[in-house]
């Protein structure tokens, strides 16, 4: 108890202050333990005594597992863990190798501090596992790091024999309706030695009758309670009970058994039954009653405990009155909470045996419950119908770490509708310590889904209804929402719906299909999107530069009532505005509004605005919209510009600082940070304040006082040098996390990230105990200015000339400050200065807005404006603008000199393709600089080419112009954009001779039309085209090609034939040249050969001496002399055959071309060879 709402518990302030203590703070620290006093009530330690404080619990006789393990996980560890007032949490964190995630699980709690956790990993030990043990009380119970966490271990597994593991152990339930259920079952080897296994499908095959008839049932034993019963009934219309009908509980001192029939065990070897049990439970996993299964092979001479697939869930608790010895495993259960439950004995052990199974149930002299039911008993087979099956391996030989998953599919067109059927998979493999089946129950229904639209909930997204089972969909609508409209499978659903009604409940029981149901809804009131409160404000990210555009989001306010709203927009700083400002929306409508941040002249920072939209967001109320604006670094600039005094070469420029991103100024010194992180000082030096230290680099701020520098790196930490008499070079050591610096004429401030501010130096005076969120500080002579992230301003030190009596300012941007005086721009973009004017330099020019930055002088106040335009006033040289000064985006004033940053052009290239000069994307110019641009062209790459046809340009010299170079001046931040023309290869060739086509290739353009022509050569004729063909179109001979991609055609042509099949141009090499048909026939050269037949023997048709012919056939000693005169330009093949019947030519000799005009050949013969000369034809 909390009785004086301190936070800190009653009990606690009894005992340490022996009473309630009303101004006790919980966050204080009595004893300067650093430990608060709500720390010291949670680990029950003196908050009174330094020597008392919270200390974390401590783990010891913890020994780590030996690696590598050999028996098979779960690997248990344990520890001792204790603590000096409790232990909150105690975990086993592991991973396995190539995990990034660690993995936690709490230990179990044995008593006497004594925790344990059996690590299982998925891997089984085959990859490397670490571990630790983690520990907390009630202090690390809230904070992890005040955890205490033991050294980390590693183990692997080592297994010498098989190791046949299977995932899952089993399926469970496996809903259907009417679509086919796939699930995965993994087999894997973690054993050294090689797996041998087999996998086989078995479902119901047999159902044991309940009732009496031969073999039938039996039951005996001391107070006999079973029967059959039709108080719970699983399947048909009765089932064994072992307890009294009427009073629903078994007797006390029950120790009774209900015998099957016997049956014989097929090869299949599993019995499965359902069972519903509600016995008297004690804790843990223990209960004092519970039944036990056990098997017969003498005909119930006597019986063997059998444990079910899967293991008994639960054990029997020591009592002397139990019938069952201490911690017996057995089944046991809650009864509804655990429901019909699915039992599973295999049996095939037992294969060709006849048996008896015993359901023994027993309790002990007290406490009594319901009992035990058994129904559906039933042998499994893998013949017949089975409703589950296997796609992959069912078997194999695995070598280590070998593995398989095999798809399980489920078919509801086997299962009927409200049905509940029992399947195994069944392995056999030479593993003796492996499962041995994997069981599935499949119950068939119909499914209810749910889904939305709109804002608003369902109180499911899917639920199954098995037989009587019944669902309500409840609908709820979100606050300032309705209910617009609800449908079940398209229909509507009857209801009340729209604005005000934002409940509802849908009920389904036994529906004849399965059912989607989509409930609809909407807000009942205007809005505003995006929602602030879900994005947590508006981010306004990615501005590169102080140079940049204003940035802009758009936001839209609809509206959803019946009466037209009415809106405005306001914005409590001057960079942050919206148009338009405000309006009217009507029902259903929408309005678009866009936000304006802008960057212009601003230091690199955050900066925060609020935009009230005073409409009432329906979600919300009226809507504050917090908008940040984030602002990088500057880009590199391309011009430094100053003015005013140059007694020590301060305005004289260095060339190199044209590539500066930021500026500074001392009294009679400049600064400037370059692009590469280097720093530039000129002007007076004989105090060192220009000499950089050599080592300096990484640099992103500078500042200078009367006579030292000092730097501020990406690192975060601070370098300084020059003049150090009164400290202001003594950088403090350990100076980190600094975004920020300033320096005074004789000491130097650093900003900490977490808003607090170093000195060091000429003291200023101590930093205000306020400032602890400052977002920027400045420096005076003597004295200092913050400005706070809530835009207030908080000034110290010296104050002769009133330089820190700040205004009475709503909110400041920034600032600036010099000698003796004070500026800062306001948020409504106009300037306020205070301290020394007597120089005018406090009297702002009437008029004078739109401002977003101030540097302040000696005697003189300079102003930057959005336009970046700059303002002066006061006496001295830093008040002459000079007249080309404009675009500026950052300043800075020393006594009697000034500094202006100008912006650098930007240039940006796009092209298609190829490497353009300058690349692709933005680079930086000198302002009116020229710049050379070209790109490489033609470029080509397989059957494209694209070509550069010229350029369009935006900025400077805007236009267009052709060819692939171009020159202009860079007067303004430009884009040019390189044109480019695609054009594709056509290659056009004959695919066949006889023929040639025109052109025969070239580049085409882009959704052109190309036209390739066919010719036909003499005595040849065209016949099609091939190739890429798809969207081309034939008119004779050509051929028109559509250019969309690269593509290859060909014309095909076919020789003209005469008689016979006698190419035309054949005869016409021996002088036919009409009437070829004629000139196949005949025979020319008197030699009994026509021409075509010439043709066909490869010889000449006008010389009789041409001719195929076998002029000799000698048998000698064995062999064959061939002597032969043929044609010289086509193949000749001797071939053999031992028969004419059905004969079986093999060659045994090819005579290639070109060959000669007679030939001679000896080849070995047996009786019976015949030979024969062929000449193929062409």
């Amino acid at each position: 108890e909390d009785a004086n709402t301190n936070i800190l518990s009653d009990w606690f302030e009894q005992r340490y202050w022996g009473g309630l203590q009303n101004d006790l703070v919980a966050t204080n620290d009595l004893d300067g333990d650093d430990w608060t006093n709500l720390g010291e009530m949670l680990d029950n330690t003196d908050p009174l005594d330094g020597s008392s404080y919270p200390t974390p619990p401590v783990i010891t006789n913890f020994v780590p597992l030996t690696s590598p393990q050999t028996t098979r996980p779960p690997w248990r560890i344990e520890a001792t863990v204790t603590d000096n007032f409790a232990v909150e949490v105690c975990h086993a964190i592991w991973r396995e190798a190539g995990d990034a995630a660690w993995k936690t699980n709490s230990m179990l709690w044995l008593g006497n501090d004594r925790y344990a956790h059996d690590l299982d990993p998925p891997a089984r030990g085959s990859k490397a596992v670490e571990y630790f043990l983690s520990a907390g009380d009630l202090i690390g119970y809230y904070l992890t790091e005040h955890r205490t966490t033991s050294e980390v271990y590693s183990v692997v597994g080592q297994y010498d024999a098989p190791y046949f593991d299977v995932a899952p152990t089993n399926f469970g339930t496996i809903e259907m309706s009417d679509a086919v259920v796939t699930t995965n079952l993994t087999i894997h080897n973690y054993g050294a030695q090689s797996l041998v296994w087999t996998a086989l499908l078995s479902a119901t095959s047999t159902r044991i009758p309940l009732e009496g008839g031969p073999g039938a049932w039996a039951h005996g034993g001391t107070n006999d309670d079973w029967h059959l019963s039709t108080n719970r009934v699983y399947r048909g219309t009765n089932a064994w009970y072992c307890g009294d009908d009427a009073t629903r509980q078994y007797d006390d001192a029950c120790h009774a058994w209900l015998d099957t029939p016997p049956f014989t065990v097929g090869a299949d070897g599993m019995l499965t039954f359902h069972h519903w049990i509600k016995t008297e439970y004690d804790s843990g996993d223990h209960f004092w009653d519970g039944g036990v299964l056990r098997v017969s092979t003498n005909g119930g001479a006597s019986y063997a405990l059998v444990t079910p697939v899967g293991g008994y869930p639960y054990r029997i608790t020591q009592n002397p009155d139990s019938p069952f010895p201490a911690d017996h495993p057995c089944l046991a259960g809650f009864g509804d909470s655990n429901g019909w439950e699915a039992v599973s004995i295999d049996l095939r052990a037992l294969a060709g045996l006849e048996v008896i199974v015993r359901f023994e149930f027993g309790s002990d002299f007290y406490t009594i419950d319901e009992g035990w039911f058994i129904g559906d008993v039933a042998l499994q087979s893998s013949t017949g119908t089975v409703w589950l099956a296997l796609d992959g391996m069912t078997g194999g030989t695995f070598t280590q770490n070998q593995s398989t998953v095999i798809n399980v599919i489920a078919d509801p067109a086997l299962v009927e509708m409200d049905a509940e059927e029992q399947a195994f998979i069944a392995f056999t493999h030479n593993d003796p310590e492996g499962v041995t089946s994997v069981p599935a129950k499949a119950r068939r229904g119909r499914f209810v889904s749910a889904v939305t639209s709109g804002p608003g909930r369902v109180s499911f997204n899917r639920a199954f209804l098995f037989r009587d089972a019944a669902t309500s969909l409840v609908v709820t609508a979100d606050a300032h929402a309705h209910i617009s409209g609800i449908t079940s499978n398209g229909a509507p659903v009857p209801g009340l719906y729209g604005p005000g009604h934002t409940n509802a409940t849908v009920s389904f029981q036994r529906p004849e299909t399965d059912v989607v149901v989509v409930a609809s809804f909407d807000w009942s009131g205007p809005l505003i999107t995006p929602d602030p409160a879900a994005t947590n404000g508006l981010a306004v990210t990615g501005v590169v530069s102080s140079a940049s555009a204003p940035l802009t989001v758009p936001l839209a306010v609809s509206h959803v009532g019946d009466m037209t709203m009415h809106f405005s927009v306001t914005s409590d700083v001057f960079w942050l505005s919206a148009t338009p400002s405000g309006g009217s929306v009507v029902s259903g409508d929408t309005v678009n509004v866009t936000i304006r941040a802008d960057p212009r002249g601003r230091e690199p920072r955050p900066y925060h605005g609020t935009l009230l939209i005073d409409a009432p967001d329906s979600r919300n109320g009226p809507v504050r919209i917090h908008v940040t604006m984030v602002l990088a670094s500057l880009s590199p600039p391309a011009g430094l510009h100053a003015w005013g005094s140059n007694d020590w070469g301060q305005t004289l420029v260095p060339s190199n600082a044209v590539d500066a991103t930021r500026v500074a100024a001392g009294a009679w010194h400049s600064l400037a940070v370059l692009s590469n992180g280097t720093l530039i000082a000129w002007g007076r030096g004989d105090e060192g304040q220009t000499t950089i230290p050599p080592d300096l680099s990484n640099v992103v701020a500078s500042a200078g006082g009367q006579a030292h520098s000092i730097a501020l790196k990406s690192d975060g930490s601070v370098a300084s040098w020059g003049r150090g008499s009164e400290g202001q070079t003594n950088t403090p050591a350990g100076l980190s996390n600094i975004v920020a610096i300033a320096a005074g004429g004789h000491s130097s401030m650093a900003l900490r990230s977490n808003g607090t501010i170093a000195v060091w130096g000429q003291a200023t005076g101590s930093v205000p105990a306020s400032v602890t969120s400052a977002v920027e500080v400045v420096a005076g002579g003597r004295h200092a200015a913050a400005l706070l992230r809530d835009g207030s301003v908080v000034a110290w030190g010296e104050n002769d000339k009133g330089q820190t009596n700040v205004p009475g300012l709503l909110r400041a941007l920034s600032l600036s400050a010099d000698s003796d005086h004070t500026a800062a721009v306001k948020n409504d973009g106009t300037v306020v200065a205070w301290g020394r004017g007597d120089e005018g330099q406090t009297l702002v020019p009437g008029g004078l807005s739109n401002v977003v930055s101030t540097s302040a002088g000696e005697t003189f106040t300079a102003a930057l404006k959005d336009d970046g335009s700059v303002v002066a006033w006061g006496v001295g040289g830093g008040i002459s603008v000079p007249s080309g000064v404009t675009g500026v985006v950052a300043l800075a004033g020393g006594a009697a000199h000034e500094l202006a940053l100008f912006p650098a052009r930007r240039l940006v290239v796009e092209s298609a393709h190829g490497d353009p000069f300058p690349a692709r994307g933005l680079t930086l110019h000198l302002r009116d600089a020229p710049v050379e641009l070209s790109v490489p062209s033609p470029l080509e790459a397989g059957g494209t080419q694209n070509v550069a046809t010229g350029w369009t340009r935006i900025g400077s010299d805007p236009g267009s112009g052709i060819g692939t170079s171009a020159v202009f001046a860079l007067g303004t931040d430009t884009t040019q954009t390189w044109v480019w023309a695609t054009n594709y290869w056509l290659s056009a060739s004959s695919a066949t001779e006889g023929g040639s086509v025109a052109p025969t290739g070239g580049w085409f353009a882009v959704d052109s039309t190309a036209t390739v022509t066919a010719a036909a050569a003499d005595y040849h004729h065209w016949t099609g085209w091939t190739g890429d063909m798809v969207g081309t179109e034939t008119n004779g001979l050509m051929l028109s090609v559509p250019i969309d991609q690269p593509r290859s055609v060909a014309a095909l042509f076919a020789p003209n034939l005469a008689a016979f099949g006698v190419p035309e141009a054949w005869l016409a090499l021996f002088g036919w040249t009409t009437d070829f048909d004629a000139a196949a026939l005949g025979d020319t050269d008197e030699d009994t050969a026509a021409a075509w037949e010439e043709w066909a023997a490869d010889t000449v048709p006008t010389n009789g001496a041409s001719v195929l012919r076998v002029w000799n056939i000698t048998i000698a000693e064995g062999n064959v002399t061939l002597e032969w005169s043929g044609g010289t330009s086509r193949t000749q093949f001797v071939e053999r055959t031992e028969s004419l019947v059905a004969p079986d030519w093999i060659p045994v000799y090819t005579n290639l071309p070109p060959t000669p005009s007679t030939n001679s050949l000896v080849l070995p013969v047996t009786t019976g060879s015949v030979f024969r000369l062929r000449i193929p034809l062409p």
